[in-house]
């Protein structure tokens, strides 16, 4: 949702921010927006690859976006999902 949070996260053993999704971040007008973008495109890349069973989704501190993603990355539709 921030650079910063990207940055934070950067730092926890095993997690990869690539350099240019921390760019992305800090050049967008619209940080929460752009890291919104960033987690549909990196979903949807999960949904193609073979062995994927699930996503978890874990979004400290901003719970109520996790809907959202689910809708808006196809994994279920908002009939099935009443909010």
């Amino acid at each position: 949702r921030s650079l910063k949070a990207a940055q934070a996260m950067r730092k926890i053993p095993g997690i990869h921010i690539p350099d240019a999704i921390l760019q992305r971040l800090e050049n967008s007008k619209a940080p929460k927006e752009e890291g919104i973008q960033i987690a549909l495109e990196t979903i949807e890349q999960l949904k193609s690859m073979p062995g994927i069973k699930g996503i978890h989704f874990m979004a400290v501190g901003w719970e109520k976006i996790v809907p959202r993603l689910i809708i808006e990355s196809g994994l279920v539709t908002p009939a099935a999902h009443p909010a």
